[in-house]
């Protein structure tokens, strides 16, 4: 159990490592200095850390049982189609006894780690229209009110460059007013901060987060690197969208990372079973040698006068 979550651990921290990794280079990307070709290098190194991904989620026990598999470990439970992952491993946690009452579970499986991590902040995302000219973009997308999010699909569009509108999914209009560049649009929990000019007819879909695995995750953000950007509507539409893949980036991080813990609380556990067990044979090794060095000379002795 300490060997497997041992390689575990390590495997999920060079995943931590690979998703900081992303995180630069989609940056590093979206700059304005970068060029069509020197894009097109960013966008085909992130889809390589797509691959190091996949072989990291087949990572095996040296024993050739794979770590991420649940039960089904004989064989490599991650496949990469060319535009989707497929896990044909299972949900089984499987547990190890480390003490007489102590179980500890010494896998995590492929789904609970790389499977479904929620989009955008977590809570909702943010769409641009592809029909959009403007420039506006969405920059940041948070959450400000729980209690005041219920979960509605809701669109951001512009009458004009300087006006707008909140539409929820029944087509009322909940809320206008003015906008400028840089503006922070709040409403029904949901704060949103653009910069830009919109045009009118421009819009924003505002919707509940979806669950996406962390390999479509990647690959979605090479292929946005390499998206023209050759107006300043298309660099608009792929601004927005990169803030939304690096806001869903850190959801697959902060997922790694929890992982990450747990596995490190369940080796302090069997390092914690060790110790006791190793307390346990001294103290018997040395009852045992008491009894095998025993003087029965002066037990004897002893004994006859404690009769006495």
């Amino acid at each position: 159990a300490m060997q497997r979550l041992q390689i575990g651990e390590d495997a999920i921290a060079n995943g931590i490592n690979l998703l900081q990794h992303v995180r630069e280079l989609v940056i590093q990307a979206n700059s304005g200095s970068q060029s069509v070709e020197s894009r097109a290098v960013i966008a085909q190194e992130l889809a390589g850390i797509r691959e190091q991904m996949t072989a990291l989620a087949n990572t095996d026990d040296g024993q050739g049982r794979y770590l991420f598999a649940g039960s089904s470990d004989a064989q490599a439970p991650f496949t990469w189609s060319g535009s989707a992952v497929s896990y044909t491993g299972d949900q089984t946690a499987i547990r190890a006894q480390i003490g007489s009452q102590r179980f500890v579970v010494q896998n995590d499986t492929g789904d609970t780690i790389f499977m479904d991590v929620a989009t955008g902040n977590g809570t909702f995302g943010v769409t641009a229209n592809v029909a959009n000219t403007g420039s506006a973009v969405v920059g940041q997308a948070a959450l400000t009110d729980a209690n005041a999010w219920d979960g509605d699909n809701y669109t951001l569009r512009f009458t004009g460059p300087g006006t707008y509108e909140v539409v929820d999914g029944g087509s009322n209009v909940i809320q206008s007013g003015s906008y400028n560049n840089g503006t922070t649009i709040s409403f029904r929990g949901a704060s949103l901060t653009l910069s830009g000019t919109p045009a009118a007819g421009d819009s924003f879909a505002v919707q509940p987060s979806v669950g996406q695995d962390i390999f479509a995750m990647v690959d979605q953000l090479a292929t946005l690197v390499g998206q023209p950007q050759a107006s300043d509507a298309q660099r608009a539409k792929v601004q927005t969208a990169l803030q939304q893949g690096l806001a869903g980036l850190q959801n697959a991080e902060d997922r790694l990372s929890g992982i990450r813990a747990g596995m490190g609380h369940r080796m302090n556990a069997i390092e914690d079973a060790l110790s006791v067990a190793d307390a346990q044979n001294l103290h018997a090794t040395t009852a045992v040698g008491e009894l095998r060095d025993l003087d029965y000379a002066e037990a004897i002795s002893r004994l006859q006068m404690e009769m006495t």
